[in-house]
């Protein structure tokens, strides 16, 4: 019932400290990402994670385009990958606790 929110990450200074830090809590963590960074974000949740770890990408929440990828890093990653017109918006994204 806990949960972890960090909001935006930092652009540069801190933000692989803090997916190192979301990869060992024992919560589940809620992060805020733009569409400009969604990817690179993702791609540092893979290098973090275990392989069998879920994650939901939540996108344009409350809007009329709201969407929710659900699966492993990998499976978000491969969805957004053969579907590039779909990176756009605000996204949350909520990485399942350890």
């Amino acid at each position: 019932s806990e949960f972890l929110f960090l909001g935006f990450l930092p652009h540069k200074k801190g933000r692989q400290t803090l997916f190192k830090k979301i990869s060992e809590t024992n919560m589940t963590s809620v992060i805020y990402e733009s569409p400009h960074r969604i990817l690179k974000a993702l791609s540092s949740l893979k290098e973090v994670l275990s392989e069998d770890r879920k994650i939901a990408v939540c996108k344009e929440l409350t809007k009329i385009h709201e969407e929710v990828v659900k699966g492993t890093v990998d499976n978000v990653i491969e969805y957004f990958n053969e579907n590039p017109d779909k990176v756009r918006g605000e996204f949350v994204v909520i990485i399942e606790s350890v």
